[in-house]
């Protein structure tokens, strides 16, 4: 029980993170994606911006409605603050890969797709946006 329960705390720690510091990542992983898809793909920008939408949605909803639903409110989880942001924003962006690569894996069993470049975008993608918002914590900018 006590690696489900560092498990559980570490994705709370990430998910108030992300709530404050890196609110951004999204958006900015978002952008990095289209940009991706669209010239390291060869997809049209309408493809491009529709698939980078819904991997985003999916992630950021998933994510949502998993850490509050249940990490908060039926379990009664409490964290402690995140006091280094290189780590903080390298986790928040392995999480964010890792659910939107399982939409597009889900995707891709009924819509074939180049899985092994659809990786390499998100990986690359979340990357970026944690380096991103890696310096805007350090610079202190944040909502």
């Amino acid at each position: 029980m006590g690696f489900f329960s560092d498990l559980n705390q570490w994705l709370l720690a990430e998910w108030l993170w992300s709530m404050t510091w890196g609110l951004y990542h999204v958006p900015l992983a978002t952008l990095c994606m289209i940009f991706l898809f669209r010239f390291y793909m060869k997809m049209s920008l309408r493809g491009a911006l529709w698939q980078s939408l819904k991997a985003s949605f999916f992630a950021l909803v998933i994510y949502t409605l998993y850490v509050p639903a249940f990490l908060i409110y039926w379990s009664g989880l409490e964290t402690d603050w995140v006091a280094d942001p290189m780590p903080a924003a390298l986790y928040l962006g392995f999480i964010y890969g890792v659910l939107q690569s399982s939409f597009f894996w889900l995707q891709s069993l009924w819509f074939p797709m180049d899985m092994q470049r659809v990786l390499i975008v998100v990986a690359l993608s979340n990357f970026i946006a944690a380096l991103v918002i890696f310096k805007l914590a350090l610079m202190g900018l944040s909502l």
